[in-house]
């Protein structure tokens, strides 16, 4: 079941933050669901960092998805996107949010 029509951004929780610096490549990547999102709805929710999905790398617990990257992002700005599938065309419209990774601290 896909979010519901007129879901924002604003609604999910996301670590790390949009659009903040983060020290580290192998950041937590973590999407905390809105209380009214239906019961099983994350389930199908399909999960890309740079447009490449890794949804089966995913932690999925109640209310939140959680992600490490295997292997460390380079440094630079990157984007995670949210995709709930339509049950009917098996596509949706994605929700996305970026940061930028920096191996040091300034």
């Amino acid at each position: 079941m896909p979010p519901k029509v007129g879901w924002s951004r604003d609604q999910f929780r996301f670590l790390p933050a949009p659009d903040t610096v983060v020290i580290g490549r192998r950041p937590p990547i973590e999407a905390v669901f809105p209380p009214d999102l239906p019961v099983g709805a994350q389930d199908g929710v399909v999960v890309a960092v740079d447009g490449t999905d890794v949804t089966s790398q995913v932690r999925r617990l109640p209310g939140r998805l959680l992600y490490r990257p295997a292997s460390g992002l380079r440094p630079g700005p990157h984007t995670v996107s949210l995709t709930f599938p339509d049950s009917v065309s098996g596509s949706g419209e994605p929700i996305d949010w970026s940061f930028k990774v920096r191996d040091y601290g300034v």
